[in-house]
């Protein structure tokens, strides 16, 4: 909302005479004159234009209300300075006997006419979970946000940049019985938040120099619910247990509060340079709201909106200056007169050559002459010339005169004159026919060839025709000079070119070979054969080099056979590298013991190879009878088809089996396994676990008095060993553990 008042000083003075506008202006008289020497105009002075004005201006104001967006002031012209009123927004409640009211700070700043104000006006939230807009901090639960402050700013969306802030009051609410009150929002500092008696703080109110400090949840003094520059603090998402309340905002924000307290003010501000600044807190309820006042001016300003300045140069012709004074409020007159410059100055013809003397062109019985081009200069522009042969006409033998004329708009003219001499000193003119490209003879790297003669003009004698050219052209560019001499011993010459291509690519004459290799084998590739009519190189350009040793995969060899023209030919072959791929996981009972007898291998892949190793006959061990306990690597062999060999091992551990009765009815699980300083023993009771060494030594005995427990095997070394666990009902599990360091 803008009031505005305007009426003139004549209009209340009821004695004089009633004028037709209280703003009127005045010009200077027309004026006429030649333009300056060398140019297309003249430099005119003339007396600026007088304004008067009998009219005064009231006091305006701009009101904004809440609108949860920001909103423009511009200054209005010739306004320095203007007077705002901020009101910070009530925090939210629950209940309606709650003061928890925003602030007001007012104050005087120096502004530029035409500058943006950004104004943020401060919204009371209407739900918990969303604080009042500008800053104001959310509510939790039932409990509802803090009052968005309200203020004033030079740069849009920067905290930093804002003139006058009014703080908004913290949340407040009641619950069973509780009078949770906010704090009021500061005209200068926010009030604390409380419920029931202020001695039963929640969230602290914000300073000039601070926010709300902490605030209160299950804890006192919570640090993450203080406040912030600019923004209330909230106890959102802390599940204090009861009503949670947010901080209002402002300058500072004050702090959230939860546990059925309320939360802190925000402060207000003012910046230094203000003047007049008076702050009040806890006076505003509901929404914000601010108002800008200051004060019209009735100086007119007068303003030139067609034409040049005075002691402008002012082109030929007639130049209108229009004037409008105008004072801001809707008053204003215009004025104007005209400049008018005539032009009396002939335009400069320059740059004129001397007399030109040549000889004619090659086959013309004259000559195309050129010269630098003529200047033209006026003191405005030259309007038109007239040459009479243009530079780069073509001039007869003997001697022409030039003449030339210039005028410019004004009528005012200019003239000039020289001459041109042709001499005939005509030589043959020779054209040679295109440049040639043929190809190869059958069978041979040259060509020959009849050349076309070139075509031979002359404008007075006759001429003989000569050529360098050789009976056979070789492959590439040959360059042939061609001269034409006349009666008069003058000669010209041409060039022409002859180019002989190899289009014959060459042939491979070996054929291509697979190659089958095992892995681990050394590449040797074979050197192919090819023939070409003019030379042939023969490389490699893709795949594994000779003397390479390939892993397992197919691959391609790709060689390239080049003449010297550039034309190839390919050959390829593939070379296919084969792995067995041998394994073995050995399939053995759960616990070899010396007194068991032999049995059959299993667990190599590919099927079908061979075993061997200590205790190893054919596919059977039996180095648990014959050797008794220990380790023994067993290694399986196995050939592919291709005739490629490949092997695996792994080792068998045989237990001397003393005292152990193998009672395999409970359950045991070790992980990780292989292990290093510890495994997890996973039973299925309480009792007793035992690890046995290769060699049959109990090497760790522990009492386990869970279903899950940790074993160290910081002190072993590494190697295989046999885990034994005995249950308190007398049911024994085995199990391998491999150590690992």
């Amino acid at each position: 909302m803008k009031k505005h008042l305007l009426f003139c000083l004549a209009g209340l003075l009821a004695a004089a005479p009633l004028l037709s506008q209280c703003l009127t202006v005045s010009c200077a008289s027309s004026v006429t004159t030649v333009a300056d020497s060398g140019s297309c105009g003249a430099v005119v002075n003339y007396t600026a234009p007088q304004a008067s004005s009998s009219c005064i201006a009231s006091t305006d104001s701009t009101v904004f209300n809440f609108t949860g967006a920001v909103q423009q002031f511009v200054v209005p012209p010739g306004v320095t300075s203007v007077t705002i009123k901020t009101w910070g927004a009530q925090g939210g409640a629950n209940w309606v006997n709650n003061n928890n009211f925003g602030g007001f700070v007012q104050g005087t700043v120096a502004v530029t006419p035409g500058a943006t104000l950004y104004v943020y006006v401060g919204g009371q939230p209407l739900t918990g979970t969303v604080g009042g807009y500008n800053g104001g901090g959310a509510g939790d639960g039932a409990g509802k946000g803090g009052g968005g402050g309200t203020d004033v700013r030079t740069i849009s969306n920067d905290l930093n940049s804002r003139l006058i802030v009014a703080g908004g009051g913290g949340g407040a609410g009641f619950w069973s019985s509780l009078h949770v009150v906010g704090g009021v929002g500061g005209g200068l500092n926010g009030g604390n938040g409380y419920r029931n008696t202020p001695s039963d703080a929640g969230g602290l109110g914000a300073s000039q120099t601070a926010a709300g400090a902490n605030g209160t949840c299950v804890n006192f003094n919570v640090t993450t619910m203080a406040g912030g520059f600019g923004f209330g603090g909230t106890p959102f998402g802390y599940n204090c247990g009861c009503e949670g309340y947010g901080g209002g905002g402002g300058w500072y924000g004050g702090a959230g509060s939860g546990n059925c307290r309320g939360g802190g003010g925000g402060s207000g501000y003012a910046t230094p340079t203000a003047s007049g600044v008076t702050m009040q807190s806890g006076v505003r309820v509901g929404n914000g709201k601010v108002v800008i006042e200051y004060l019209g001016i009735t100086t007119p300003v007068v303003t030139q909106t067609a034409g040049l300045p005075s002691g402008s140069l002012f082109p030929t012709g007639i130049t209108t200056n229009t004037f409008i004074a105008a004072d801001g409020f809707g008053n204003a007159d215009t004025c104007s007169f005209t400049v008018t410059v005539n032009d009396n100055q002939s335009p400069v013809i320059s740059n004129i050559p001397q007399n030109i003397t040549v000889s004619n062109d090659s086959g013309m019985c004259g000559a195309v002459v050129s010269w630098p081009a003529l200047q033209f200069s006026d003191n405005c522009s030259v309007q038109n010339t007239i040459i009479s042969h243009p530079s780069g006409s073509t001039f007869a033998i003997g001697t022409t005169t030039v003449e030339i004329i210039a005028t410019d708009a004004a009528g005012n003219a200019d003239t000039a004159s020289f001459t041109v001499t042709v001499n005939d000193t005509e030589a043959p003119l020779l054209i040679c026919g295109s440049n040639i490209t043929a190809y190869t003879d059958s069978g041979t790297c040259t060509r020959s060839l009849t050349l076309v003669p070139p075509q031979v003009t002359d404008n007075c004698s006759t001429f003989t025709v000569t050529n360098d050219a050789p009976s056979l052209f070789p492959t590439g560019v040959t360059t042939v000079t061609w001269t034409a001499t006349d009666a008069a011993g003058n000669f010209s010459t041409c060039q022409s070119t002859v180019t002989i291509l190899d289009s014959v690519p060459p042939v491979f004459t070996s054929l291509s070979l697979n190659i089958q290799l095992c892995v681990g084998d050394t590449l040797v590739l074979p050197t192919p054969v090819a023939t070409d009519n003019c030379g042939v190189t023969i490389t490699q350009t893709s795949g594994p080099a000779s003397g390479t040793v390939l892993p397992a995969g197919s691959y391609t060899v790709v060689y390239t056979a080049a003449d010297p023209s550039a034309n190839t030919a390919t050959q390829s072959f593939g070379i296919n590298v084969t792995d067995p791929g041998v394994t073995l996981t050995l399939s053995t009972p759960p616990v070899i013991c010396a007194a068991d007898g032999p049995f059959t291998l299993a667990g190599g892949s590919p099927a079908g190879g061979n075993w061997s190793g200590p205790g190893v006959s054919g596919s059977t061990f039996a180095g648990n009878a014959v050797s008794g306990p220990g380790s023994y690597t067993i290694t399986y062999t196995f050939t592919d088809f291709n005739g490629c060999t490949g092997t695996a091992t792994d080792v068998l551990v045989v237990d001397a089996c003393v005292g152990m009765e193998e009672n395999t009815t409970s359950t045991l699980e070790l992980y990780p396994n292989p292990a290093s300083q510890e495994f997890m023993l996973v039973s299925s009771g309480n009792g007793r676990v035992e690890i046995v060494s290769a060699s049959g030594q109990l090497v760790i005995a522990q009492r386990i008095s869970n279903t899950r427990e940790t074993v160290n095997t910081s002190t072993l070394a590494s190697g295989i060993y046999m885990v034994r666990f005995t249950d308190n009902a007398g049911a024994i599990s085995t199990a391998r553990l491999v150590i690992q360091r």
